[in-house]
């Protein structure tokens, strides 16, 4: 049963779906990242990685209502790049992130990348720690990243053979 909010509650039980994004899904994306990041990025970046071949851009949904996403592409050689994970914020805490990042990592790995990277903002704690389950680590610090100032780290994974 679903609270007054629409989040699940702590008995409901949720039946996640994870698929690779449409057209159709762009408006909730685009919602979800503007809920989600102060500098989002725009609406026809979005549209063009969801029909970019090399990138990856998977949603994740409850009864057809996508709660969230994460978007990677592969770069050269065998690196993979994590480029937006985001949730929407009344569905944060049910583990929706590690979810849909388990899988997009997943398939990165079949398209053959062995190390992924990204880049999140220093103040970003909450997505730092969830990168860090992932074996993520910090690997630099890049100055004035964000259009406002904020320096990012680039955090980078080896993944397993």
């Amino acid at each position: 049963m679903s609270n007054k909010t629409g989040t699940p509650t702590e008995t409901e039980k949720c039946n996640y779906d994870i698929r690779v994004a449409t057209q159709k899904d762009l408006d909730r994306i685009y919602q979800i990242e503007v809920l989600s990041f102060r500098e989002a990025y725009p609406k026809t970046l979005l549209w063009q990685l969801i029909k970019d071949k090399t990138a990856i851009c998977l949603i994740i949904e409850d009864n057809q209502k996508i709660l969230g996403f994460a978007v990677g592409i592969m770069r050269s050689g065998e690196k993979g790049h994590i480029i937006s994970i985001a949730i929407d914020p009344k569905f944060r805490n049910f583990t929706l992130g590690s979810l849909v990042l388990t899988n997009l990592i997943s398939m990165l790995k079949k398209r053959g990348a062995s190390i992924l990277e990204l880049e999140v903002r220093i103040s970003n704690k909450v997505a730092q720690k969830l990168y860090k389950k992932f074996n993520f680590q910090i690997k630099e610090i890049k100055q004035r990243y964000y259009s406002n100032g904020e320096d990012a780290y680039l955090m980078v994974c080896k993944l397993d053979e």
